[in-house]
């Protein structure tokens, strides 16, 4: 695969690909919004991109790195994601990024990919602030992250952003009731609160095969994972913690409902409910 057989998002594949071409590749790229699949795919396609000896603005396929990229080799590939069993990607891996940024790299430059950038923490941002600042040597860093609000304004500011389509993201009704549904239960209203909070959603799950309700989850969980992650280490972590980890689960028994054909509608309402 390469960025020209990017199809959900294939105007920020093509813009990613003409940036390559002029030669003017910034050093940090943020890529907002969009599923988490997608997001996923386009970074990896462009960070392939990056790192491809033909320089025509896209991966070749056939040179060296891209042969090692596919087979999972590239040594100028630097991951960072979550680690098992942790909620916030922690700066122990920030800093083990910029001790390896020391070194030159293999080939003419390092690609840094950070998935899921949006649960770094702030103590985490503020360390990864240092190397947006002052990068080190020929280095491209690529965030992915659901959106920007669970970014600090500094990173967002030394990024160039691309806003993705598609997916849970970026305003769409599905975000805006599972923001509205997150308010409630922090609040701990009764259930009525939280059905009127995602009453438009209902409705809609009654006449459109589930899809917008399925959507729906995929965006409430990734909003209580951010909140999860904004207050770890606060006063406020063993107050809610319990109770963000609860609907998490409420929320992953009313996906499976939905992806079983069960009707979305009442999926929706049983999720409220038990939360």
């Amino acid at each position: 695969m390469a960025l020209r057989d990017i199809a959900d998002n294939a105007a920020v594949a093509a813009q990613l690909s003409a940036v390559i071409r002029s030669g003017k590749v910034v050093h940090a790229f943020l890529l907002a919004g969009g599923s988490p699949d997608g997001r996923l795919r386009l970074g990896n396609e462009f960070a392939k991109a990056l790192l491809c000896e033909s320089g025509g603005g896209d991966s070749c396929g056939k040179c060296l790195s891209c042969v090692k990229f596919d087979d999972g080799n590239a040594e100028d590939l630097i991951r960072i994601s979550l680690r098992e069993g942790r909620k916030s990607i922690l700066t122990e891996q920030i800093e083990e990024l910029q001790g390896r940024l020391l070194y030159k790299p293999y080939g003419r430059k390092y690609v840094v990919l950070i998935e899921d950038a949006g649960l770094m923490n702030e103590a985490s941002q503020n360390k990864l602030l240092k190397s947006l600042e002052e990068p080190a040597g020929a280095t491209v860093m690529i965030l992915l992250a659901q959106g920007t609000d669970s970014l600090l304004p500094t990173v967002v500011s030394r990024c160039s952003t691309y806003h993705l389509q598609g997916g849970a993201g970026a305003g769409s009704e599905a975000r805006e009731a599972a923001v509205a549904l997150l308010r409630e239960v922090l609040a701990g209203a009764p259930y009525y609160r939280k059905k009127q909070a995602v009453a438009a959603l209902i409705e809609r799950g009654r006449t459109d095969a589930g899809q917008v309700c399925a959507e729906f989850t995929d965006a409430f969980e990734e909003a209580l994972r951010d909140e999860l992650v904004r207050v770890h280490g606060t006063p406020k972590a063993a107050e809610t913690g319990d109770r963000l980890l609860e609907a998490a689960a409420a929320c992953a028994e009313a996906r499976k409902q939905i992806m079983q054909g069960q009707s979305a509608a009442y999926s929706v309402k049983q999720l409220c409910l038990r939360i």
